[in-house]
């Protein structure tokens, strides 16, 4: 965890500066052009570094209730977020 961390940090602080040296020096269009190099080497190097997962030995099923209970909680935090902007979080409901 330490190393995601540490290199997602790294990321937070590359990623805007790099970007800006390519927008100052080549233009913004060349951001959209430097993923598809960028993303083939990241894939290539996964490859390569990453071990090939072994077959899947036991076939799990799925929880309908836990499913359903998931969605109903997303539905309700995706709704209080969204009325919270316009009455707060303390106001009572309408």
């Amino acid at each position: 965890m330490g190393i995601w961390a540490g290199v997602s940090a790294s990321a937070l602080g590359i990623g805007p500066l790099f970007g800006a040296v390519v927008n100052d020096s080549l233009g913004w269009p060349w951001i959209f052009l430097l993923n598809v190099p960028l993303g083939a080497l990241a894939w290539l190097v996964t490859r390569l570094i990453l071990p090939r997962p072994g077959p899947a030995r036991v076939r799990k099923r799925i929880d309908p209730v836990g499913v359903l209970l998931s969605a109903i909680a997303l539905v309700g935090l995706v709704l209080a977020v969204n009325q919270s902007s316009s009455g707060g979080w303390s106001s009572p409901p309408s």
